[in-house]
């Protein structure tokens, strides 16, 4: 059992191209543009014509860029995550709506779980907290080289045995220390619990265990379940490229693109609700549980 491994949809061209960058001495300006350029143009999926639209897509992909390295300014400024996750939320929302995020204890550590529909769900998570001794758990990611104030806040997973006992030791260190770390159980992309209520509900039966693996090894934690919906936007996904696709997902992943790529797609209003706190004796079929019944108070 480990602690889990939460994948996201990633280009491996635009990882390797990055990591050459670096090599080059390429601006984290230049390398991030780079990257949002390939990430962008392969969500679309095209058979042919890649480079072109890639070249096509430069200066959405520079303005997506320069996002990137506020955010990362604004995480060394401020030495944690919820003002730049402040920043990005504004950005790419048009208001947040956060309920019961007051009731996690103000000290001591604690353990948040979430849905992970995806596009900005994590900042949406941190936006609001009112501790800042966060940290959360995701997979390395290439473009997190050129973001070093923000790689501190992040607990690394791996797919190697070593690399799962160092994650779950860094994890342990850091509620040890009385920290507050965030983990997305399913461990990849889920649905928006706002758009596709009944497939949200069923992708937590497939929720990790590693909530029962942290609470086992840290006494006196406390685990905090939150939800998330509203952040895949609706004109987006019925726009003429989005309906291109025919599955659900592939939809909501090219709408989230246009998100990033075109401000006129960020009329969202994200939602966060976070239940109540859940004591000693914790597990996760209890967390699952009460997620499924946040997801009922998303939308009143």
């Amino acid at each position: 059992m480990s602690v889990q491994r939460a994948t996201i949809r990633s280009s491996v061209p635009a990882v390797a191209a990055g990591r050459e960058a670096l090599h080059r001495g390429a601006t984290p300006e230049a390398l991030l543009t780079g990257m949002c350029m390939t990430m962008f143009a392969e969500a679309f999926k095209l058979p042919y014509g890649q480079n072109i639209l890639k070249r096509l897509l430069r200066p959405k992909a520079r303005g997506a860029a320069r996002h990137t390295l506020e955010f990362e300014s604004l995480a060394g400024l401020h030495g944690n995550l919820q003002a730049p996750s402040r920043y990005l939320v504004d950005i790419m929302s048009d208001g947040l709506t956060v309920r019961g995020v007051e009731q996690g204890p103000e000290r001591g550590p604690l353990l948040i779980t979430c849905n992970h529909p995806g596009v900005f769900d994590a900042m949406v998570v941190f936006a609001r907290l009112t501790r800042t001794d966060v940290k959360v758990i995701a997979p390395p990611r290439n473009v997190l080289d050129a973001l070093p104030h923000v790689r501190r806040h992040i607990v690394f997973v791996s797919d190697d045995p070593a690399g799962a006992t160092a994650t779950l030791r860094e994890s342990l260190r850091h509620l040890s220390d009385g920290g507050v770390l965030v983990t997305f159980p399913r461990g990849r992309i889920e649905p928006d619990p706002l758009l596709h209520p009944h497939a949200a509900i069923e992708s937590v039966a497939h929720w990790s265990s590693s909530v029962n693996l942290l609470a086992k090894h840290m006494t006196g934690l406390t685990v905090i379940p939150a939800a998330v919906g509203g952040l895949v936007s609706s004109r987006a996904r019925a726009s003429v490229l989005a309906r291109r696709y025919r599955t659900e997902s592939d939809r909501d992943w090219v709408a989230a693109t246009l998100q990033f790529m075109l401000p006129t797609y960020r009329d969202v209003k994200p939602v966060a609700v976070y239940g109540s706190p859940i004591g000693e004796g914790h597990t996760l079929q209890q967390v699952q549980a009460a997620t499924r019944e946040l997801y009922r108070t998303l939308a009143s």
